[in-house]
């Protein structure tokens, strides 16, 4: 079968009009198990996490994203090396949406013609998480 076919037919039913379009990902992962194995019937982690993979994305060829106006915005340290959510929210679901951090950082995403991207992986065991 070839592989457009199925592609093809998954942009037609999705509506999907850019799918061909140039795009530059900025990511970053959250428990990321590095290696997974069956050893003697037991895997060689005590507990399987969803394994999530998403950051930014934008159209077109890499371009320099400006953060510093986001930092300061957000009272974000210069020691910080990077963006994480505790810099963003804290508390639950509804506390995070909450957030006037998280509205100027959404803001920010959309006056720089940024996008989220996201996709999350969960390891399913038919067993419990440490014997198969």
């Amino acid at each position: 079968m070839d592989i457009d076919e199925l592609r093809d037919a998954e942009i037609q039913l999705h509506g999907l009009t850019k799918a061909d379009g140039v795009y530059t990902f900025y990511h970053d992962e959250t428990n990321n198990i590095r290696k997974l194995y069956i050893d003697d019937g037991r895997l060689n982690v005590a507990e399987l996490k969803v394994f999530v993979l998403g950051g930014i994305v934008h159209e077109g060829a890499p371009r320099p994203i400006e953060i510093q106006s986001l930092r300061e915005a957000m009272r974000i340290q210069k020691t910080a090396p990077e963006i994480k959510l505790e810099h963003v929210a804290k508390g639950n679901f509804l506390d995070v949406l909450r957030s006037r951090k998280l509205t100027t950082f959404l803001r920010w995403l959309i006056d720089n013609g940024l996008m989220i991207h996201y996709h999350e992986l969960t390891i399913r065991c038919s067993c419990n998480t440490t014997s198969c």
